[in-house]
């Protein structure tokens, strides 16, 4: 230990006398120490677990499961850090900075906000769903029972639930079922992991610091640590997403008081598949159309009678609609109330129609 800094000398001397560690620990931590500069290390603890092996015969199961709870030991003492797949020796400066993070309070609804944010900006960005060259339906954006951004007044929507989620029952699969019959909501159960959760939080903690000691000044080291946090919090950043994108790959899904059986593959195809059903289950009628109007030039037309005109068979194509819209106005008159096309548009532009607005008048 002759050629060490006296800092990381000072670090080593006060893990052996803290009595929360073991000496199992504190040898781990030199090793951590040693290993911090080597990139062609990385420092998971397989690694870690192969370095900590003393002699042949060693079990490297129990090894193991010594190093994880080791490690625990050690972040717990702000003496470690993880950082992904990763544990990092700490300096003394860096431990106070870190004490200093792990200090900082962070909401649960600020984090549920910047996942929300990355899902429904990043990984799935779209804001009405495609279901064909003719329908594109808007949907409600939904984490947690936290509303997301934008008009949330949709007849159908996405919801996620994180393991962060707040509920006096278990989320069963017959729970979520029960859940999806009285929503029209896909409804996407992310797995229990919340190894994502946690490396939000961290980097909302990183991010509060980084603002309030933007202002001040401090010595180089200080600067240079603050610099590998604002990378620390890029790159869990980076993190968050790939974790929320493999959750959502094999998260269950559920519509209509189904659990959907769609199987692992991205996560845009997999909600897409799952919006498709629920489109299907919500606008039931959505069919009863198969004859469209393109453009205000053919309502003009088929009013005036001139180029273009609805023949019988187009008439048949669309019976269904044109009944549906009769017995509406039919039963309204009966019942002296006022029919306007408004009224009628208004009517047969939601579930479980969800027609357009072109169409309808057409068939006006």
């Amino acid at each position: 230990e002759t050629f060490l800094d006296s800092g990381i000398k000072t670090v080593i001397y006060h893990a052996q006398k803290n009595e929360r560690l073991k000496p199992f620990d504190v040898e781990l931590l030199k090793v951590l120490f040693m290993t911090r500069y080597v990139k062609e290390i990385p420092t998971n603890i397989e690694n870690l677990t192969t370095l900590m092996i003393s002699h042949i015969d060693d079990d490297k199961l129990e090894l193991k499961k010594e190093v994880e709870n080791s490690l625990k030991r050690l972040i717990r003492e702000t003496l470690v850090q993880k950082s992904g797949d990763e544990y990092i020796f700490l300096t003394y400066e860096e431990q106070d900075i870190n004490r200093e993070i792990k200090s900082i309070n962070v909401e649960m609804a600020e984090t549920i906000r910047k996942i929300s944010e990355i899902i429904f900006e990043d990984i799935f960005p779209e804001k009405k769903y495609k279901y064909s060259q003719q329908y594109n339906f808007p949907f409600n954006q939904n984490v947690d029972d936290r509303l997301y951004r934008g008009s949330q007044a949709n007849d159908i929507g996405v919801k996620i639930i994180t393991p962060y989620y707040e509920t006096q029952v278990e989320l069963t699969s017959q729970a979520l079922k029960l859940m999806s019959s009285g929503e029209n909501n896909l409804i996407i159960k992310l797995p229990q992991d919340t190894t994502f959760l946690e490396e939000m939080e961290e980097v909302l903690r990183i991010e509060t610091f980084l603002r309030q000691t933007g202002g001040s000044t401090s010595t180089a080291e200080i600067e240079d640590i603050k610099d590998r946090k604002r990378r620390e919090a890029a790159d869990g950043l980076t993190r968050v997403r790939e974790l929320i994108e493999e959750a959502l790959k094999s998260a269950e899904m559920y519509a209509n008081s189904q659990k959907l059986d769609i199987r692992e593959k991205n996560p845009i195809d997999r909600i897409n598949e799952g919006l498709k059903i629920l489109v299907e289950s919500i606008y039931h009628k959505l069919h009863y159309i198969d004859n469209f109007i393109d453009s205000p030039r053919d309502i003009e037309n088929i009013l005036t009678h001139n180029i273009v005109q609805v023949s019988l068979e187009e008439e048949r194509d669309n019976k269904l609609a044109l009944n549906e819209v009769a017995n509406h106005v039919e039963r309204n008159t009966l019942r002296n109330i006022p029919v306007t096309m408004r009224s009628i548009l208004n009517h047969f532009s939601k579930a479980p129609y969800g027609w357009n607005e072109l169409d309808i008048e057409g068939l006006v």
